[in-house]
């Protein structure tokens, strides 16, 4: 399998070295003028190591209390898109500065409302505010670039993450890779997941190597994908009932239903649960081909792995 190293996927270097790039992407933003950046630089001295960080107090205003409530109440997403912005601002004139991590929190609230654009803008009224951002709030940028189709600056942002001393984590490269996948990018998407492994990056977890087999199935890469599969346990990641399903899924729309039968014993061999997805597309191909006897055996085990799912749920409830 060739590779290329992670410098040649990069774009080229002159895109890299500013934001500006990454910017354009966004036409919702607010202007930070009205906020003196100076205001905001002699902040920076300030611990933020601690959440509630106050110099000379020994106790937690009301209004970091009242904004960490909001942020809480609020974290499967907002009303409405103006009380999110509007949260963000007077969070920009709170006196020392919330911690990034509150910052964090509202940024992952409009990525779950799907206001991925609005939160990049955000992100880059942080960085022009000179406001601390991390590695977590790089990785919500990242996905933010991803979800809106441009895979491009949301590795711009990768290279930022390293000229700042950051170390990206399993979740920021599974992310690149989804959005690599979703733009059509089959073979840089692999290319870029090997050189994760051959360059010891990042250890690829069961998420990773599941974006990576689905969308290679998806992408009509089945081969690779079930290369991909078999190599999971040399690099220490056992597969789970996502795996299985989607190579399972692969082998069907391919007319390999015993392939698939096989791979659904292999599954309930060792002790891996399928769900309704891991029986539909077996089920349909062997209607399909009259072979009865075999799906009703398959409808009898599919309430008897329900039931057990049933159970351990129930049991979990009372641990």
């Amino acid at each position: 399998m060739s590779l290329l190293s992670v410098s040649s996927i990069l774009p080229p270097r002159r895109r890299l070295g500013t934001f500006s790039s990454c910017f354009q992407l966004l036409t919702h933003s607010s202007s930070p003028s009205i906020i003196s950046v100076a205001h905001f630089r002699a902040q920076r001295n300030y611990d933020y190591s601690n959440p509630y960080f106050i110099p000379n107090s020994t106790h937690i205003p009301d209004s970091y209390l009242k904004l960490q409530r909001l942020l809480t109440q609020n974290k499967s997403g907002f009303k409405n898109l103006d009380n999110a912005l509007s949260l963000f601002h007077k969070m920009l004139k709170m006196q020392p500065l919330p911690r990034d991590f509150h910052f964090c929190q509202l940024l992952t609230t409009l990525v779950k409302m799907k206001q991925y654009q609005v939160a990049f803008s955000l992100f880059r009224e942080m960085c022009t505010l000179c406001i601390p951002v991390d590695i977590f709030t790089f990785s919500i940028a990242i996905n933010c670039c991803c979800h809106s189709n441009r895979v491009d600056y949301a590795f711009s942002l990768l290279a930022s993450t390293f000229k700042r001393g950051f170390v990206p984590d399993v979740v920021t490269y599974t992310t690149l890779i989804r959005g690599l996948l979703s733009q059509n990018k089959s073979q840089e998407a692999r290319l870029f997941f090997a050189n994760l492994i051959k360059f010891r990056q990042v250890q690829p977890d069961v998420v990773t190597f599941n974006t990576m087999i689905d969308g290679l199935c998806t992408t009509g890469h089945a081969d690779m994908a079930f290369w991909l599969f078999t190599s999971m346990e040399k690099c220490d990641c056992e597969p789970d009932t996502v795996t299985y399903t989607a190579i399972i899924n692969s082998l069907c729309k391919r007319g390999l239903v015993d392939d698939a039968l096989n791979l659904h014993s292999e599954m309930m061999e060792k002790g891996i649960l399928p769900d309704v997805r891991s029986y539909s597309p077996i089920i349909q191909v062997l209607c399909s081909l009259k072979r009865w006897e075999e799906v009703g055996l398959l409808l009898d085990q599919m309430i008897q792995v329900w039931e057990v799912g049933r159970r351990k749920a129930h049991n979990s409830d009372y641990e």
